[in-house]
């Protein structure tokens, strides 16, 4: 696919004619929705990073257009890597916001208010400069991830966890299975946390599946909202579904050396002081320093600022009957994935904080178990908590095949996991999960 067509619904006509008369020349374009197969944001995504010529099409309706702001904003980052070229077409006599001034004013574009021939003579000429220009390189080639071979179950040792990729289709699964069977846990504890609480500023600081995380919370408390993750691609899913005026996503490791400058531009650019609300859902899993992360944190705290914490911690997983000892076997599998990051900081949550003189830390849940659970829930529950290790070590040995151990786990899933699977459902019996929910008043 050679270009990607950025545009506002409401000239849908003319982006229509646009790739009517460049597919008549031979290009190949993707558009949506015709090109859409899964869901808008995922694919949307996965498109820009694959195209060579970003073309968007600049009309008073795209200017009031979020999500094509938010393609421009992906293409920028292709863009200054060399790896795809932009082309803005614009349609009538507009003047760029702020916003699209910053992406769009120092590239060069096409002005088709005039004579038509001639702007659609121009567009032809700067794809083929665009696709001369980038050879047969391969824009928006997916960044690799690497994976330690120093596997250690020490509690001294923390497994820093930076994959993740919407890509995966199948983890994305497993978080949005994982999503709806803790809502009904962590609606309750956010709830109560807020409760009486308006006109707030709120930070997340990991926000791996935006539906997930953005479900729990009522956005009607709160003035203003941001969120970062590390993960470029699900920080565009996440502003494709839910940026606003109070509601922006930022791509931001909270462990890179400018987190706290960052921070302070965003906040700026949000109009926040500081924060009445901090959610931290699955991060001191994947950080290597926790202590830096909530020490940064905690100068942008509001005095009383809510924190909402969700973890886990292998300590607390139980399971009976296991008379074959299936379940003992697959939990010895988590000390050895090197993508599942440090999975026993639910115990270190209150001292961490408890070092920052909270003045309130209440674990909510330690462990969630199975006995009040229905049959779907219990079908959620298995899920998402067996269903990361055979995905998780399949990614490994794909990476390096020598790994004979990481074949050895697959092997085992392949022949134990529907039996796993069968026992875990049985009447009789009890699972306890590893997820850890506090509640923090600083």
């Amino acid at each position: 696919m050679e270009i990607f067509v950025s545009y506002n619904r409401n000239d849908v006509d003319h982006a229509m004619a646009i790739v009517n008369f460049l597919e008549e020349r031979g290009y190949r374009c993707w558009i949506a929705p015709r090109n859409v197969a899964l869901s808008y944001a995922s694919d949307i995504v996965d498109a820009i990073s694959k195209c060579k010529i970003f073309l968007v099409l600049v009309s008073k309706n795209t200017l009031a257009s979020v999500h094509v702001l938010n393609e421009i904003e992906q293409a920028y980052k292709y863009y200054t890597k060399g790896q795809l070229a932009i082309i803005p077409f614009i349609m009538g006599n507009v003047e760029l916001t702020a916003a699209f001034d910053y992406y769009l004013a120092r590239i060069q574009h096409i002005n088709a208010t005039g004579n038509q021939e001639q702007a659609t003579s121009e567009l032809l000429e700067k794809i083929e400069q665009g696709l001369k220009s980038l050879g047969s390189a391969v824009a928006g080639t997916a960044e690799t991830f690497t994976i330690s071979q120093q596997l250690n179950d020490s509690e001294e040792i923390r497994l820093a966890n930076r994959y993740y990729d919407v890509d995966d289709k199948y983890e994305k699964r497993r978080l949005k299975t994982e999503g709806e069977l803790l809502y009904r846990f962590e609606k309750e504890v956010v709830d109560d946390l807020l409760k009486g609480q308006e006109h707030l500023n709120g930070l997340i600081t990991t926000c791996m599946f935006a539906p997930s995380t953005m479900r729990k919370i009522n956005l009607e408390k709160f003035d203003k909202m941001i969120g970062l993750c590390y993960n470029e691609k699900a920080v565009f899913e996440a502003n494709y579904d839910y940026r606003s005026e109070k509601c922006k996503f930022y791509e931001q490791d909270v462990e890179k050396p400018d987190f706290e400058e960052n921070l302070v531009k965003y906040m700026n650019e949000m109009g926040i002081d500081k924060f009445d609300f901090i959610d931290i859902s699955m991060g001191f899993i994947d950080w290597k320093n926790p202590f830096k992360v909530i020490k940064t944190l905690k100068k942008y705290m509001k005095p009383g600022c809510r924190v909402y914490v969700k973890d886990i911690d292998d300590g607390v997983v139980m399971y009976y009957p296991d008379e074959g000892k299936l379940f003992s076997k697959f939990k010895s599998f988590y000390a050895l994935d090197p993508i599942s990051g440090f999975r026993k900081s639910g115990r270190r949550i209150f001292s961490y904080f408890k070092k920052f003189h909270a003045q309130s830390i209440e674990l909510v849940h330690s462990g969630i178990d199975v006995t009040d659970m229905t049959i779907e829930e219990k079908e959620q529950m298995f899920f998402s908590w067996f269903g990361f290790i055979p995905n998780d070590f399949k990614i490994c040995y794909n990476e390096d095949p020598s790994r004979e151990d990481f074949k050895g786990v697959i092997e085992w899933c392949d022949e134990n996991y529907d039996t796993l699977e069968e026992t875990f459902m049985g009447d009789s019996f009890f699972f306890n999960s590893g997820y850890f929910i506090y509640k923090i008043i600083m």
